[in-house]
């Protein structure tokens, strides 16, 4: 017989007494079952409670063809007249949280007639998923009229009703309930009637605050289930996200000589000295390219049938040494070897224009990756390699390419 649960006829209960009906090993789990639990299970956005029987942690809760299963570190020593104790300080949070998006999503409806598809409550920052996108504007007025209700303290109670009870509700629901044998309605009074089967305070004002974080559009994500993410918290847990924001501000506008009212002023004339700088990077990084490509046309030298250019380029990863190497193609047909460094060791790159030489660069590049356990390749007129930093792997791309010359003629 599956365990009667506790929590739907008071969910502020914390401490009972019951027994075990099995201690079931599975997967490497200790699962138990029980004749009465306060535990509620992972599932519709809500996680699972905490807790412990007769001292031993739970771990997680589960619902399995109507029963719960609790995971726990070990199974308890007795099996009659254990004790039950829940982390109420978790629940209640959860509650909270619950609760709280209960009245964010029934007022998103009320004021834009915009649906929630589907709630996440797992994580520290709760998710709703809305049909279709609101404005930063918009959220900011539903979630004024959320907490609005919320500190008016209207009653909130949970209730089942019989699948051929629920015509006398369907004009009232925020959303169409799932079919169930008994189907649980949680009602806002006055405000919201919605399916489901979590644990909710009694009053709205102990929610406390309701307040949304911001939101982005998940359109194009597989996962989502509407094309709207609004990111909320609330509670405590939305003091404490105002509380670190806060000292994050005060640490940013010491760091940045302002007062906090100024930060977002000198935020932006930082990034307006950025964006110059940044051009200004740009423009001389295109200098020293031409720099350097001169250079390299300067050094070239025949080495049997071919134009050969050897050079080190400190301080250019793969990414910088390739559009030195397309420059200099570009002016001259020739055959480059060319090393730089950087954070992550040496930079090799072998280039040549199509149909220049019958070297095939990516297939002589193994040989180096073999000695060095290095990762790179590529195709016959262009390889790239990043050996690991120091002077072993350094001195194995000088002999890789001394090897090179001398095989193809200088």
């Amino acid at each position: 017989m599956a365990a009667i649960r506790l929590y739907y006829e008071d969910a502020y209960l914390t401490e009972t007494v019951t027994d075990i009906t099995a201690c079931i090993e599975e997967e490497g789990r200790m699962l138990v079952t029980l004749k009465e639990s306060l535990f509620h299970a992972q599932g519709g956005g809500q996680p699972a409670d905490r807790g412990t029987i007769d001292g031993v942690p739970v771990l997680d809760v589960f619902d399995r063809e109507g029963e719960l299963y609790h995971v726990v570190e070990r199974a308890p020593e007795k099996r009659e007249g254990v004790v039950l104790k829940l982390d109420w300080d978790y629940r209640y949070d959860v509650m909270r949280q619950h609760t709280g998006q209960h009245l964010l999503s029934a007022a998103i409806l009320h004021r834009f007639g915009v649906t929630t598809t589907i709630s996440r409550g797992e994580d520290f920052v709760n998710q709703i998923d809305l049909e279709r996108p609101l404005s930063d504007e918009q959220l900011r007025e539903a979630e004024r009229d959320a907490n609005a209700v919320m500190a008016e303290g209207r009653k909130v109670r949970g209730f089942f009703v019989k699948p051929e009870e629920m015509e006398q509700y369907k004009d009232q629901l925020r959303k169409a309930a799932r079919p169930h044998d008994l189907i649980r309605l949680v009602e806002i009074e006055d405000y919201d009637l919605m399916g489901c089967g979590g644990n909710h305070v009694r009053s709205t004002d102990e929610v406390g605050l309701i307040r949304v974080l911001y939101a982005k559009d998940v359109s194009d994500q597989k996962t989502a289930r509407g094309c709207f993410r609004v990111y909320f918290l609330c509670g405590d847990r939305a003091l404490q996200d105002y509380g670190e924001k806060v000292a994050s501000f005060r640490r940013l506008s010491l760091l940045l000589g302002c007062d906090p009212d100024a930060l977002e002023g000198r935020v932006e004339q930082l990034h307006a000295a950025y964006e110059r700088l940044s051009a200004r990077a740009k423009e001389m990084e295109a200098e020293l390219e031409g720099l350097a490509v001169a250079r390299l046309l300067g050094e070239a030298r025949e080495a049997g049938e071919l134009t050969l250019i050897r050079a080190a380029l400190p301080g250019r990863d793969t990414k910088g040494l390739k559009a030195v190497a397309e420059a200099v193609i570009k002016e001259r047909r020739c055959l480059l070897l060319l090393t730089g460094s950087g954070e992550n060791g040496t930079a090799v790159v072998l280039a040549q224009p199509k149909g220049y030489s019958g070297h095939k660069l990516g297939e002589r590049l193994k040989a180096l990756l073999a000695e060095t356990g290095a990762k790179g390749g590529g195709s016959p007129f262009f390889a790239q390699a990043t050996l690991p930093a120091g002077e072993e792997a350094a001195r194995a791309a000088e002999r890789f390419f001394d090897a090179l010359e001398a095989e193809i003629g200088g």
